[in-house]
């Protein structure tokens, strides 16, 4: 199981549902046959994140793709400098919008900044790549290496906790719902049970305004939004 499947599998103990099967329709190594869960034989759960996506006019991306991509690049750039012989380091706040092609160039331009500041690490410095600044801010001791990630900032991400899962909601129920389809009549019922990164789990007031919101058309019978920090706390979104 994955991270998401195991804390569906939680919430499925937790509700006392009988005969939960993961993966029932596993064939030898294939497994990536629908549903992710039965209940019973007769109901099929599909798993997944709820998380953000970036829209583009040519294309519909996770916000993590990029941050899989980039920031372990820099992050492994910074551990590059591990070196005792400075006396004092500099914290590194990475603010970034996309897009970004984080390739080999992209890494070198910012290593060949980094090294340049290696003169002044006692001052601040602000640096520009397109899409992405890095802020350079002295530290009071020296932290075992010449920079210390201090923090991120993903500028895509945030806003209305709402409107983010309305509109990221439209993207899974299209993809799921294309996933299942041709296996849709081995089931009474097919619920979907999305982990939320996005609220992490929706107020009262919030589901309502979720609720009366334009319903889409999907062949879900439940659409269920889960916690990741609490498998109790459950939304059952009408849309």
């Amino acid at each position: 199981m994955n991270r998401e499947e195991e804390i569906v599998y939680q919430f499925l103990l937790d509700k006392n549902y009988e005969d939960v099967q993961h993966e029932p329709n596993c064939l030898g190594n294939n497994c990536n046959i629908p549903p992710d869960f039965s209940i019973k034989g007769n109901i099929g759960i599909e798993v997944r994140r709820l998380n953000q996506h970036h829209f583009t006019e040519s294309k519909i991306e996770p916000l993590e793709q990029l941050d899989y991509n980039l920031i372990p690049k820099i992050d492994s750039l910074l551990k590059s400098y591990n070196n005792s012989q400075f006396e004092k380091s500099s914290f590194v706040t990475i603010n970034f919008k996309r897009p970004i092609k984080a390739d080999k160039n992209f890494i070198k331009k910012l290593k060949q900044a980094l090294d340049e500041h290696l003169k002044s690490l006692s001052t601040s410095k602000i640096l520009h790549f397109g899409n992405l600044t890095l802020k350079l801010h002295p530290a009071s001791t020296s932290l075992g290496s010449a920079y210390h990630l201090g923090a991120i900032v993903d500028s895509d991400s945030g806003g209305g906790v709402v409107s983010n899962i309305y509109r990221n909601l439209e993207i899974v129920l299209e993809e799921k719902q294309n996933k299942v389809r041709s296996h849709h009549n081995r089931y009474d019922s097919w619920w979907l049970i999305l982990v939320d990164y996005i609220s992490y789990g929706l107020s009262t007031h919030d589901l309502e305004q979720l609720n009366a919101l334009p319903q889409f058309e999907h062949c879900f019978d439940k659409v269920l939004l889960l916690s990741p920090l609490d498998v109790t706390h459950v939304s059952e979104v009408n849309l």
